[in-house]
């Protein structure tokens, strides 16, 4: 349904409120905090995981909720960054 005269959906055709997520992975933290506010996802938190990799250092692994599935007001994201540590674990 279209509202007359300016050709966007009318209220039939709006879905529940919430947002697309987006795709952060890979992204550096500062660069998918922006990409998240921008789509007005706020309820963002931070868990770290140990990578080996320096390259993937403060970048975005994983995140708990897929690209393309919906966000609803209020909705927890957690991103996991990795973390690069000299000593994996490896004491002697």
């Amino acid at each position: 349904m279209q509202n007359p005269g300016n050709g966007n959906p009318g209220p039939a055709a709006v879905g529940p409120p919430g947002w697309s997520m987006p795709d952060v992975t890979g992204d550096r933290l500062r660069d998918a905090q922006c990409r998240l506010e921008q789509e007005g996802i706020t309820n963002v938190t931070m868990e770290p995981t140990l990578v080996i990799d320096q390259d993937q250092d403060g970048r975005v692994m994983h995140q708990s909720t897929s690209a393309g599935s919906r966000v609803t007001p209020g909705q927890r994201v957690v991103l996991v960054m990795g973390e690069f540590s000299t000593d994996q674990g490896n004491s002697k």
